[in-house]
């Protein structure tokens, strides 16, 4: 009994392949879960990032709105570009952007129902878009663009508009690069 015993243990010399199928199944399922709460956390970061970015640039126009005495007016004109915003510096937390096929990071201003009023809207890498609307606070939404967003509402032929992501030209315009 004890031989056999013995030439069981001897032969055997390693891991049978049902044996190192079901670690390699083990290990592909946790990392599967791994990916998946990483992705979310990622996305709750860039969600976080981009929400606090239009909260700050909305506390700059508001201080540049009381000293003009009106609403700023965009770089958006019928012979200008959407690529300045005058009186604005802003540092937005680039990296947390959507910026794979679309402009991102757009002010609006224009009237509605006869009052100037603005819009500021930013889409987050992970789809949802951000809005400010000077006349009903924040929101988000998700399936559509920050420009889509930032256009919609205002009365026929007075909304003009800056962006600060371009996507022809893959850069961020020289207002996003401040302090």
């Amino acid at each position: 009994m004890d031989a056999i015993n013995h030439r069981w243990v001897h032969n055997r010399k390693g891991f049978t392949v049902v044996e190192l199928l079901i670690v390699i199944v083990v290990i592909g399922i946790l990392a599967a879960i791994t990916i998946v709460a990483y992705n979310g956390i990622q996305n709750r970061a860039n969600d976080a990032a981009v929400q606090s970015d239009v909260a700050a640039l909305v506390k700059k126009i508001k201080l540049l709105e009381v000293d003009l005495g009106a609403v700023p007016p965009s770089g958006q004109r019928v012979t200008g570009s959407g690529s300045v915003f005058p009186g604005i510096t802003f540092s937005p937390s680039k990296s947390a952007y959507y910026t794979s096929d679309q402009d991102n990071l757009f002010y609006c201003d224009g009237d509605r129902s006869g009052v100037r009023v603005y819009q500021v809207t930013a889409k987050s890498k992970s789809g949802t878009v951000f809005i400010y609307k000077s006349d009903s606070g924040f929101s988000s939404t998700t399936g559509s663009s920050a420009a889509t967003n930032c256009y919609a509402g205002f009365d026929a032929g007075t909304m003009k508009y800056t962006f600060g992501w371009n996507l022809v030209g893959g850069n961020w315009f020289s207002w996003t690069n401040g302090p």
